[in-house]
């Protein structure tokens, strides 16, 4: 990759570069989509903007990202830590079971999840500190009317072909799409938020000799190296 500049010392730092650099090259594609460097930014900024303004998660509060390769998971991760939000990554092939253990041992107030995988774990969100739901559809990032096809086409089935099972969902958690964070978001303005630790991602290892265990990383040791 091309040089971005040796004050890159945060994520947020590092989509300001690239967007500065690359402007609007592709930075991530989906099913013959893209969003360029410029909207990754744009973006991630609106949806801080929403967490800093539109719910009372602070800076260390924990979100749980369980989602699919799609165009949406830059975009929140950057968002997230923009906003000061620790990330915790689930795989979206997780049992109900696994994704119950991650969120309460990480505490994590936040949960973004795939639309079509999340209605049969909503019950389980009782048993958890997440007070907001984030949901996103296949094709919420892809330009009318393809997103609209998209979406038609990966309704409520899993990745097989078994339909979900409807779940209740607690009174405590307050639902939100993502294109609607999105809309809620370009209406405010992010402001970069003072952090006291310098925990950014729970990676949870593989569990292959006993239970996950979350991985306390910085920004610093997952960004790479810039040199000019």
């Amino acid at each position: 990759m091309q040089q971005v500049g040796a004050d890159v010392t945060s994520l947020s730092d590092l989509v300001f570069q690239l967007a500065r650099r690359f402007d609007e090259r592709p930075a991530f594609g989906h099913l013959g989509a893209s969003i360029s460097f410029v909207d990754l930014d744009r973006l991630s900024r609106r949806f801080a903007a929403w967490v800093q303004h539109e719910t009372d998660l602070k800076p260390g509060d924990r979100i749980l990202i369980q989602l699919p390769n799609l165009m949406q998971y830059p975009v929140v991760l950057f968002g997230a830590r923009r906003a000061g939000l620790v990330v915790v990554n689930a795989n979206p092939l997780f049992s109900a079971e696994e994704t119950l253990r991650l969120l309460r041992d990480s505490g994590a107030r936040a949960l973004i999840a795939f639309a079509p995988l999340s209605a049969e774990r909503l019950e389980l969100l009782s048993g958890t500190a997440v007070e907001y739901l984030i949901t996103t559809r296949l094709g919420d990032l892809h330009p009318a009317p393809r997103r609209l096809l998209l979406n038609l086409l990966a309704g409520c089935k899993r990745l097989g072909s078994k339909p979900c099972r409807g779940g209740r969902l607690p009174p405590a958690v307050t639902p939100i799409a993502f294109t609607s964070v999105m809309q809620k978001g370009a209406g405010r303005i992010w402001q970069p938020p003072d952090i006291d630790s310098e925990l950014a991602l729970l990676q949870y290892t593989g569990g292959t000799t006993g239970p996950a265990k979350g991985a306390m990383l910085s920004e610093r040791s997952v960004l790479p190296i810039w040199r000019n």
